[in-house]
């Protein structure tokens, strides 16, 4: 169906296109100008390459007649307008024979350069002075494409001209630099080692197999060194330019090693061209040491390598582990059986507080009031010592009598007092004495206790409870009384107090990572002395409820040493110290620290400048310890 439309219209849509020309031609000694034979060359040109898009196979259906017609119309248009003569000079960026492009060009003789203008191609090869040159080219754009045996292949726009330029013939002209891409060539060659720290618990780095490393050249940048101008202001300028090989990578191998042959050139001023290598992050395992629950283990986690190279930029490894921990023995003291024996004191009155509550009338001094008696019949009194003018009691004594108490007394008003309706309000505290009724055993240490009480707060009857100790000593676990009269703690209190002894906690004794170290030899020492490991750390506890020496185990992660063996020594319940009895051998200290042991290290990010046949040998990489993948 295609062709068969081909066939119908072509035919008219070509002799319109003649006789546009026509009258194009025929009219120019009056007013068609230049600007319109362009201006139709162009609207032409457009119809033309649709029909081309279009009907591609109808094109190839033409009998020869037609074709001819065709070809003939079509060359006709390519014709309208200026002439542009156009040369591509291709500069060997990286020859090995020049220092710089100020000291005398080195030209590319024998490069392919490839013009493409209005959908038609045409080839030519450099001269040995560089040069390729193009005739019958017309204003507009054109694309460019150099290519060079050992060298990088560019393709770049440009513009040849522009349309109301008003002239007839143009000479137009563009540099372009090509670099060596292969040895043989001139082209640098970038090597070394990268490496990784993927195993913390040995004393080297691993080869970061697997890792990417790039060597990137911007095009934008390597214009300016060669002070190639790419605005948009002059014929001849590149406005954009892609060329291949100024992106390579390599994958570092199983024994660390990568090579890259990266492009380089002198630039205007011979320091080369600026390439940024860098290692790309990458993500694999890394084994290392960490507290698992209360004792070291390695662990492997996937860590993202990151290609800043810093040893701190982790929140996952503890630096300080070493490859030994201490496990000590549980503690054996089951203390229990204290039990307390509560006794009231007989007091005199200076613990009874009386005070006046109603003064009365008509009393005399020397009316007495009496209190109850005690458990030995003694009476104390109260006595009028003032009253006023009405007899109101305003003064009064209390007279013990011998009288001591041990409950608080009641107090009435004697028969032959002479006045009346005086009445007091009184407080008063019994003191009690505690001893111990049974001393239990297995007790290292004096047992806390809560002791609950009571008081009277501006008449209000008030019960409270604290914290404290007894007064005694331990004799083989045994609870004893301090002082010989066997009172061990005393309190006054309105109502009989009450005593909660708390149980004793038996608390298994840790011993912190920073007490002890690995020497030189790989031996472990005490933090203070050469033989001892005292609990002074941080995270140290001297536990409690020691009644015998406990184990004491020195236990190695993996591999990482052996034979180290200690005793600790107990003290009223508690471990004072360790004594270790044999250092071992082979442990490692800090396991997860490291250093970098990289001969002529490099930064990453570090801008290397390549000049022509240069060599870069060593350019080696530490990842350091790595991010643990969230």
């Amino acid at each position: 169906m295609q062709n068969l439309n081909m066939k119908n219209w072509f035919p008219t849509l070509l002799g319109a296109g003649v006789i546009a020309s026509g009258l194009a031609l025929s009219s120019c000694e009056d007013e068609f100008t230049e600007a319109d034979a362009i201006a139709l060359q162009d609207s032409t040109l457009t119809a033309l390459k649709k029909l081309d898009n279009d009907n591609a196979i109808a094109l190839d259906k033409l009998d020869w007649e037609q074709q001819m017609a065709y070809d003939a119309w079509a060359d006709s248009l390519e014709r309208i307008g200026p002439v542009v003569n156009y040369s591509v000079t291709v500069v060997a960026g990286g020859n090995v024979n020049t220092n710089a492009r100020t000291e005398g060009e080195s030209f590319a003789e024998g490069a392919m350069v490839t013009v493409v203008q209005g959908g038609v191609s045409r080839e030519e090869t450099t001269s040995a002075g560089g040069v390729a040159t193009f005739g019958d080219l017309r204003i507009g754009e054109a694309v460019v494409t150099v290519q060079a045996t050992d060298h990088t292949t560019v393709t770049y726009t440009t513009i040849l001209g522009y349309p109301n330029s008003g002239i007839s013939e143009d000479n137009v002209g563009t540099l372009i630099p090509i670099f060596p891409t292969t040895l043989a060539g001139g082209a640098s060659e970038v090597s070394g080692i990268a490496w990784a720290e993927l195993d913390l618990t040995n004393d080297e780095p691993e080869f970061a197999e697997g890792a990417v490393v790039r060597a990137t050249i911007s095009v934008g940048d390597m214009f300016d060194d060669y002070d190639i101008n790419h605005g948009y202001s002059d014929k001849g300028i590149i406005r954009t330019a892609s060329y291949s090989n100024f992106v390579v990578t390599d994958t570092v191998d199983a024994e660390g090693r990568y090579s890259l042959v990266i492009p380089n050139g002198n630039a205007d001023d011979g320091n080369g061209i600026d390439v940024r290598v860098e290692f790309l992050p990458f993500e694999t395992e890394q084994t290392f040491l960490a507290w698992q629950g209360d004792s070291l283990a390695v662990v492997t986690k996937d860590v993202i390598f990151e290609s800043t190279g810093t040893s701190n930029d982790d929140d996952h490894l503890d630096y300080d582990l070493p490859s030994v921990w201490l496990e000590i023995g549980a503690p054996t003291g089951t203390a229990s059986g204290l039990e307390l024996s509560i006794t009231k004191v007989r007091d005199d009155l200076n613990t009874y507080d009386v005070e006046l509550d109603a003064v009365g009338k008509d009393y005399i001094v020397g009316d007495l009031f009496n209190f109850s008696a005690d458990a030995d019949d003694n009476v104390a009194q109260l006595r009028v010592t003032g009253v006023d003018f009405n007899g109101s009691i305003t003064s009064y004594t209390i007279d013990d009598n011998g009288a001591t108490y041990d409950a608080a007394p009641t107090l009435t008003q004697d028969g032959a007092a002479s006045g009346t309706g005086a009445t007091f309000l009184s407080t008063y505290y019994t003191d009690y004495e505690v001893t111990i009724a049974n001393g239990g055993s297995g007790y290292w240490d004096e047992p806390e206790m809560v002791v609950t009480y009571d008081y009277y707060d501006n008449g209000t009857l008030v019960k409270d409870a604290y914290d404290d100790n007894l007064d005694i000593d331990i004799l083989a676990g045994k609870i004893k009384a301090d002082d010989a009269d066997g009172v061990v703690y005393t309190i006054s209190s309105v109502t009989t107090p009450k005593f909660d002894i708390l149980p004793l906690e038996a608390r298994q004794a840790v011993i912190d990572l920073e007490d002890y170290f690995i020497n030189d030899q790989n031996r472990i020492e005490g933090s203070d002395d050469e033989f001892y490991i005292y609990f002074d750390g941080g995270d140290s506890d001297n536990g409690s409820g020691y009644i015998t020496n406990p184990t004491v185990t020195f236990k190695s992660v993996g591999s990482m040493g052996s034979g180290a063996t200690g005793v600790a020594y107990v003290e009223d319940g508690y471990i004072d110290y360790i004594t270790i009895t044999n250092p071992g051998s082979g442990y490692m200290g800090e396991v997860n620290d490291y250093t970098y042991s990289v001969a002529a290290s490099a930064s990453q990010s570090a801008s290397k400048q390549f000049k022509p046949a240069s060599s870069n040998p060593n350019y080696n990489f530490n990842f350091g310890s790595g991010v643990v993948k969230q």
